[in-house]
């Protein structure tokens, strides 16, 4: 029985939605059993049968939830997931797609308030706050709302498509990533969209400034204090795991702070998803890097936790582990050396032993890693004044907070960068002559690279994720095309050259694990939809090789000058070498 909307109230809130749904069961036994939901714009009550006037047999808190589709964690066709970062998750099915597909369209619409568009006319652009080679960072404030946020553009180069491919992967690995996290300690997008020229997006701002600069004014951090951000920095790592991702960037400029003192991780632009074995990419930052990563030896999630044993010797020292002016001799050094003789002696026995379990060389020994290395690295000694569950829950207060009197507040951000008023000019230019994304997002032919608007919205991609939307009939949202005319429309289009522009499609699309489980025999009664996931899939893969071959020598050196107490050396910044 399909979903139907109501003007009934519940608990003086108008019903939005209602019907049948599968809900998960929680415990050892787990089941799929058939409730009657009902939706109100903060609450999602679930009952035995279609009677609603008794009370419920349970209610779902919709603030600060986010939703995806779940069929390749639920094993379940038309399923999908309301997620939040402290609360149950929920998992629910459809009994058709168009169902499923009213269902979050209402979710995400009319209780989690995401837009269909926007783009760069909907924001006032208030205060640069970061730049980098290929981008800048500003404080915005978006114009209906007043909402203030970051927007995080990245300049697509056209005279070098060397450089324009580069950073177009870049931007779309993290909006691709961004799009399906939803943690406390990690960054949160709100949207993104393009132009010819440029890629945005929009996240959450966080004025406590980076972990650097914290470290840089003090020189070195208490124990207490690197041990609560290592451990928050820990729990949103293993997040990314759990997820078939890999971090591979972790250093303290990457790690901002919120006006509570905790961490956001942030700029996943080198981070790798739907991760399957090992990959030879050589990606990160120098100093961070394991060295398996500089050896090409192939490397897994187990990078993530060498950079945080970096990172961890760094907030207590002032310093990373075997640095050098030189940068050769210090990756020479990190390659070769032993991380024991390298630890003042002020360093707790804890301590430690925890830096030498996390900075080991051979990532089959390294803390952290394998099946219950997440649970090994919460039991190390180190950590036991930590409550885990207290912690995800931000219960912990921080003990540093920074100095800030509003959101508004960009005192902790440097006056190089807050005094700048080039990069908004310029910005500001583009809005008076109304260069809009529309002519980029509205198809395929438009746009080779695949399409990057986003606004949070998993129902848009149900049908298929591209440049065109396409959806159900139910809805009434965007022009409908067939399975098959998405295909050839997609397959002529793209550009293999970027062949992250079909995983960033594939990525939108249903699922992704269960299609090919499916095809393997797994599930019965394959749709056409499914197979075509699979299609597009084996077309990747059998591309790979080709792809590679001419996009791998891809570097990025940019320098930047940073400063360890006295000492000052040229450090550089993120780089990619591989796919």
């Amino acid at each position: 029985m399909s979903a139907k909307e109501s003007p009934i109230m519940i608990a003086n809130s108008p019903v939005l939605l209602q019907g049948w749904l599968h809900k998960k069961s929680r415990g050892v036994i787990t089941r799929w059993t058939r409730r009657y939901f009902v939706l109100t714009a903060v609450k999602l009550y679930y009952y035995s049968d279609s009677d609603i006037s008794v009370s419920p047999k349970g209610e779902v808190e919709m603030k600060d939830c986010s939703i995806t589709t779940a069929e390749h964690v639920s094993q379940r066709k038309y399923a999908f997931g309301l997620f939040h970062t402290s609360r149950r998750a929920y998992l629910l099915a459809a009994d058709d797609e168009d169902e499923m597909v009213q269902w979050i369209d209402t979710i995400e619409t009319r209780c989690l308030g995401i837009e269909e568009h926007v783009s760069l006319h909907d924001f006032e652009l208030l205060t640069l706050v970061g730049r980098g080679s290929h981008g800048s960072v500003l404080q915005v404030k978006k114009k209906d709302s007043g909402k203030i946020y970051a927007l995080k553009v990245l300049k697509l180069d056209a005279s070098n498509a060397h450089v324009h491919n580069q950073v177009h992967a870049v931007g779309t690995t993290e909006r691709r990533v961004l799009e399906v996290v939803n943690h406390p300690y990690i960054v949160k997008m709100h949207y993104a969209f393009r132009t010819e020229t440029k890629l945005f997006l929009v996240l959450d701002f966080y004025n406590g400034g980076e972990l650097f600069s914290v470290i840089d004014r003090q020189q070195k951090l208490s124990e207490d204090a690197a041990r609560l951000y290592a451990a928050e920095i820990a729990l949103a790592l293993n997040y990314l795991h759990e997820l078939d991702m890999v971090y591979r960037d972790l250093k303290p400029e990457n790690v901002l702070l919120d006006m509570e003192g905790h961490v956001r991780l942030s700029d996943f632009g080198l981070a790798k998803d739907e991760v399957e074995g090992r990959t030879n990419s050589i990606v990160g930052s120098p100093y961070y890097m394991a060295p398996e990563i500089v050896l090409r030896r192939g490397h897994d999630q187990c990078v993530d936790w060498w950079s945080l044993g970096v990172l961890l010797f760094e907030m207590i020292t002032g310093v990373p582990p075997f640095y050098d002016k030189d940068i050769k001799k210090g990756m020479q050094a990190l390659i070769n050396g032993e991380i024991a003789p390298q630890i003042p002696e002020y360093v707790s026995p804890d301590c430690k032993d925890l830096l030498c379990k996390l900075i080991c060389s051979d990532p089959t020994k390294r803390l952290g890693g394998g099946a219950n290395g997440f649970q090994a690295l919460q039991n190390h000694s180190f950590f036991k004044e930590i409550d885990w569950k207290k912690l995800l829950a931000r219960e912990i207060p921080s003990s540093w907070k920074p100095n800030v009197t509003s959101i508004q507040d960009v005192s902790n951000f440097h006056l190089h960068f807050t005094r700048d008023v080039e990069v908004i000019s310029g910005l500001e230019v583009e809005q008076q002559h109304k260069i809009s994304e529309e002519t980029v997002n509205a198809g395929l032919g438009a746009d080779t690279e695949g399409s990057f608007g986003y606004t949070a919205s998993v129902a848009a991609a149900v049908g298929g994720g591209g440049g065109k939307r396409i959806r159900s009939k139910r809805t009434g949202h965007g022009t409908e095309i067939s399975t098959d005319e998405a295909a050839t429309e997609f397959l002529s289009s793209c550009n293999w050259q970027i062949n992250r522009a079909v995983k960033c499609l594939m990525s939108a699309v249903l699922n992704r694990e269960a299609a090919i489980d499916a095809v393997s025999g797994g599930t019965d009664g394959l749709s056409t939809h499914h197979e075509l996931v699979a299609r597009f899939r084996q077309a990747v893969d059998n591309y790979a090789e080709q792809v590679h071959a001419s996009t791998s020598m891809r570097l990025l050196p940019s320098l930047q000058m940073r400063e360890y107490g006295s000492k000052c050396c040229l450090r550089s910044q993120s780089f990619q070498l591989g796919g």
